[in-house]
């Protein structure tokens, strides 16, 4: 392919610049077709490589691929996320014999329904609920302390509320609810 490219574009492969290795890249990611940027990634490091072994054997002065850099590839969720159901009748067929599985429920939820880490629902406080707007306040520490708000559901605030109400209350002082 990036030979044929080489043809239409009237360049040796010894003669290919900076230049024509960003043309290649541009043209490989406005194809028609639409590559994912995994594909696109994946043939510029094939001829990379190719550049790398011409260098290695003096055949070219440089490598015109080294200073293009991976595509950003983005983050992809896992695979082994629970559907609704399935969260579902793991919450159904929880055991809550004491408050530590009141608590691992609650936090079981908090983390379904509103992506929290499990290092922000345990550290959530009374004030970071928004229990009108079914919204709760995080501080993002890994982002530098950045606050937001992030939504959660109506099943998360109802056991959220009913363990605040049964055993937070009886444990907590109201000093360290703050």
């Amino acid at each position: 392919e990036f030979f044929a490219f080489l043809i239409e574009e009237k360049k040796e492969p010894l003669e290919v610049g900076y230049r024509e290795a960003m043309d290649w890249r541009y043209l490989l990611m406005t194809k028609d077709e639409r590559l994912s940027k995994r594909t696109v990634s994946n043939k510029l490091v094939r001829v990379r490589r190719f550049y790398d072994y011409l260098l290695k054997r003096d055949l070219v002065p440089e490598n015109p691929f080294s200073e293009i850099g991976p595509l950003r590839l983005g983050k992809y969720l896992p695979k082994n996320i629970l559907n609704v159901p399935e969260i579902g009748k793991l919450l159904e067929n929880f055991a809550q014999r004491s408050v530590k599985d009141r608590l691992v429920r609650v936090v079981i939820e908090l983390l379904y329904s509103s992506a929290l880490r499990i290092s922000e629902a345990l550290t959530l406080k009374e004030q970071d609920v928004d229990w009108l707007r079914g919204v709760i306040r995080i501080i993002d520490h890994k982002a530098g302390g950045v606050e937001a708000e992030v939504p959660t559901s109506e099943s998360a605030l109802r056991e959220l509320d009913s363990y605040k109400r049964d055993v937070w209350q009886r444990l907590v002082s109201p000093e360290q609810r703050k």
